[in-house]
């Protein structure tokens, strides 16, 4: 039973488990991308567009709260108190959420008029309160994790997840009303709570917002402010591309943004230990366990650009035949935002503000991505003006280069670190070469491929598996020798 236990196992089965639920809901996407005309994807998009924004604006740092309070030892905060605080956070949340709703609700003829688009009207008041229940997800998942259930929450999560492709099926080929998609997806979420909250209950983990601690509020705002300012303003960072087009471009160029510049899962992996390190993370770094902090940091960007660099590469191999695999041949014109999207996130995954969170520095993380939104909004508008849809497409990746650095280099002056000490540069530069070479050879074996008509489809899925193929035949030993080293480490 050894064998199968500690970080490295608990996030690789956390990644099954995502990659599939993934899956599901790229399938989810395929759905409503051929389901739908470019208007009504439109339509859709704005929708997801204000859930999305909303849900970053109320979370307010309260799961950065929730994992600080949680993860305290016993010796620190006494059991009864710890849970009234986390009560509390659920109770902030869920008022904070109402708030939104009825901001939405009485400000919907203006939304409405922002996106000219009439359509909006027929679906805004189920929209209204979805953040608040995506947020209230987000918290129960905190708690799993940190209760030991991470890998029943992702079963959950998964089940959940093929119940959502019946939903968009019915309601975009039977109902034919997009309405029926945010019912079914508030149906859906209303599951999750329900699952969730039965599940921490076998580790005595009960939420009652009736018993709170009114003197916690004020430290609870005071500790989640500068995450929740950081959440809002990286949120619009993320989305401000899409706020700027969905103005200036129309409904059906957003429609196209919208799917080329969706956040790919490259990350799965990457993610899923970040998820579970997370209470390994705060522990070395708030006991000043300098050495394990660095050498934890610096093995989870090795899984990050192994993992990442790697899928980003190989999808690049054949991008016209990945957009219309995913979405609908329409959204090719998109070619240029898909590409600079991948490199984005590419880069993202070393943007991690854990340490930074944990040592207590969240206000220079709100800074960061107060300095990120500021500079994105005027890169967006002004490239927009110059290379059209494109434009805010290199905007958000150029402001995404200039954080990570930020982020990065503030991390490692916190953990008292050199840059050489937690990035091994000359395995990188050996690493970025062979994908560099394997991309070469794939992209070509793929030209070549569609130059004696083989299918697109089936070109692009055999050039990726020799791309695959040759990287981690060169890489294969590196990669379980970092997974085996972050599974010596323990809470």
């Amino acid at each position: 039973m050894k064998k199968t236990t500690g970080a490295t196992w608990d996030s690789i089965f956390l990644a099954f488990s995502r990659v599939l639920t993934i899956l599901c809901s790229m399938l989810t996407t395929k759905i409503l991308s051929t389901g739908l005309s470019l208007e009504g994807y439109g339509t859709y998009a704005q929708a997801s567009l204000i859930i999305s924004t909303g849900t970053s604006i109320i979370i307010f740092g309260m799961g950065d709260a929730l994992a600080y309070y949680f993860n305290r030892s016993n010796d620190e905060i006494e059991e009864t108190l710890r849970s009234r605080i986390i009560n509390t956070i659920f109770f902030i949340e869920i008022a904070l959420g109402l708030l939104l709703a009825s901001i939405i609700v009485f400000g919907q003829t203006a939304i409405v008029s922002y996106f000219s688009n009439e359509s909006l009207y027929q679906v805004i008041i189920v929209t209204s309160i979805l953040p608040l229940f995506s947020n209230i997800i987000n918290l129960l998942q905190i708690l799993c994790v940190s209760s030991g259930r991470a890998k029943w929450m992702s079963i959950y999560s998964l089940v959940l997840a093929i119940v959502r492709i019946a939903v968009a099926l019915l309601a975009v080929y039977v109902l034919e009303n997009i309405l029926w998609i945010f019912v079914g997806t508030l149906l859906i979420d209303v599951c999750h709570i329900v699952v969730y909250n039965m599940d921490i209950h076998k580790k005595s983990v009960h939420i009652n917002v009736f018993k709170i601690s009114y003197k916690h509020i004020k430290p609870i705002f005071a500790y989640g402010l500068p995450m929740g300012v950081y959440s809002i303003t990286s949120s619009l960072t993320r989305d401000i591309d899409k706020l700027v087009i969905g103005r200036i471009g129309g409904t059906e160029e957003l429609a196209i943004y919208t799917n080329c510049s969706k956040v790919l899962p490259l990350d799965f992996f990457v993610t899923a230990f970040a998820m579970v390190l997370i209470p390994y993370i705060y522990r070395r770094v708030s006991e000043g366990r300098k050495e394990e902090s660095i050498d934890l940091f610096s093995s989870y960007l090795k899984v990050g650009y192994y993992t990442v660099w790697m899928l980003g590469t190989m999808v690049l191999v054949a991008p016209e035949a990945v957009i219309s695999f995913l979405y609908a041949d329409v959204y090719v014109n998109g070619k240029w935002v898909f590409i600079l999207y991948v490199l984005d996130s590419m880069l993202r995954f070393a943007s991690v503000h854990l340490i930074l969170t944990a040592a207590g520095k969240a206000k220079n993380v709100m800074l960061y991505s107060v300095i990120s939104l500021i500079l994105n909004a005027i890169l967006n508008i002004i490239f927009y003006h110059i290379w059209g849809m494109v434009g805010p497409a290199i905007a958000t990746t150029i402001v995404s280069f200039i954080y990570t650095i930020l982020i990065l280099g503030d991390t490692i002056k916190t953990i008292e670190a050199k840059w050489k000490d937690v990035f091994d540069f000359k395995d990188i530069v050996i690493f970025v070469t062979t994908i560099v070479a394997s991309w070469g050879v794939s992209f070509a074996l793929n030209a070549l491929l569609l130059h004696f008509e083989l299918h697109p489809y089936v070109a692009m899925i055999i050039s990726m598996c020799i791309f695959a193929a040759i990287v981690l035949t060169v890489y294969f030993k590196k990669i379980f020798r970092v997974l085996k080293k972050i599974n010596s480490f323990k809470l």
